[in-house]
C-alpha cells in the first residue's frame, strides 16, 4: 500500500512544474515518513499466544461459523482482547479436528514441551515431593541433584 502511494507521489512530482530541487526534497521527506510508518507498524506488533482453552473455544466457534481469516481475527480481538495474525488462525484451523477431539487438560497452557528424559524427570519430581517440606529447594540445589541423578 505504501509503495503504491510512493510511486504515484513520485510520478506527480516528476510531471509537475515545480523546480527539481523542491521535488527531490519532497520525495525524500515522503520516503522518510513512509519508512517511519512502516517501522512503527512492525515494532508495534507484539507476539501473542492463545491458551489451550482459547484455541479450543475458537475451534468451536469456527466449526459453527464459516468466516474469513480477518473476521476470525476481529472475533478473537473482541472476545479476548488480543490480536493474532492470519498465520495463527490458519495453523489453529488446520488442527481444528484434532483439537475438538481431545480434552483440554491444562486450560492456561500455551506451549507444550515434550519430556526428553522421562526417568530423570520422574526422579526429580520424587525428590521435590520428598524434600519440599523439609528444606528450601533452590535452583542450584535442583541442578546439582539433576547432575547426580544423570550420572
Amino acid at each position: 500500500m505504501h509503495f503504491t502511494w510512493l510511486v504515484n507521489f513520485w510520478y506527480v512530482i516528476k510531471t509537475s512544474d515545480i523546480p527539481e530541487t523542491y521535488n527531490t526534497v519532497c520525495a525524500i521527506h515522503a520516503i522518510q515518513w513512509i519508512s517511519a510508518q512502516f517501522l512503527l507498524q512492525i515494532m508495534s506488533k507484539k507476539k501473542t499466544t492463545l491458551t489451550d482453552i482459547q484455541k479450543y473455544n475458537f475451534c468451536l466457534y469456527a466449526h459453527d461459523n464459516n468466516l474469513t481469516r480477518s473476521q476470525y481475527i476481529d472475533w478473537i480481538e473482541q472476545e479476548w482482547r488480543v490480536r493474532v495474525n492470519k498465520f495463527t488462525i490458519t495453523w489453529i484451523l488446520q488442527t481444528k479436528d484434532k483439537r475438538l477431539a481431545t480434552e483440554v487438560i491444562n486450560l492456561k497452557a500455551k506451549h507444550h514441551k515434550p519430556v526428553i528424559f522421562l526417568k530423570l524427570e520422574l526422579a526429580l519430581k520424587e525428590f521435590i515431593l520428598l524434600y519440599q517440606s523439609r528444606t528450601i529447594l533452590s535452583d542450584a540445589l535442583l541442578i546439582e541433584k539433576a547432575k547426580l541423578l544423570a550420572n
